[in-house]
């Protein structure tokens, strides 16, 4: 298991808060990743009652593979950065300072986890709000949803997707 180096975890955020804040590039990562959130999260919003689940397994599909696709594009904001307009890897540079490839990954891994557990929340809200109020009762559903679709499912596939280089 790998623990968190707080002083490790701060040169991160300070490299990244410093020198990619405004980077074209990085903005661009930023725009796609809410558009390609943005508009699966719409369809995980509406309440489960609504849901017609032998009719709505393809949009499903569609819909995590956006939303997984927008939590990647999230996350290349971390791995790519562009000076004199030649990018490179992240860790390339990170190398030459006192961080670990494994604090690099687990600082990556905690900015989609506070994402993930921010969608998940907001879904949840919605989830339960909507089915109140429309539907007047909640089901197992309307909680489980939000917390396999927002949360589960996209952090373990992120996650997969960041497994340690061997």
């Amino acid at each position: 298991m790998i623990k968190v180096d707080e002083k490790q975890q701060a040169l991160l955020k300070d490299f990244f808060d410093k020198e990619t804040s405004y980077q074209p590039e990085h903005v661009g990562y930023i725009l796609l990743a809410c558009i390609l959130i943005g508009i699966p999260f719409i369809m995980f919003i509406m309440p489960f009652q609504i849901w017609s689940l032998r009719d709505d397994y393809g949009i499903l599909g569609v819909c995590y593979a956006l939303e997984i696709s927008g939590l990647l594009s999230y996350v290349g904001k971390y791995s790519a950065f562009s000076e004199t307009g030649k990018t490179r890897q992240v860790y390339d540079i990170l190398k030459y300072m006192p961080i670990c490839y494994d604090q690099y990954c687990l600082f990556k891994m905690l900015k989609v986890h506070k994402l993930c557990l921010r969608l998940m929340v907001l879904c949840l809200f919605c989830q339960t709000i909507f089915g109140l109020v429309f539907y007047h009762g909640l089901t197992f559903a309307n909680l489980a949803v939000p917390i396999v679709s927002q949360y589960l499912i996209p952090l373990i596939t992120v996650m997969l997707t960041m497994i340690r280089r061997s």
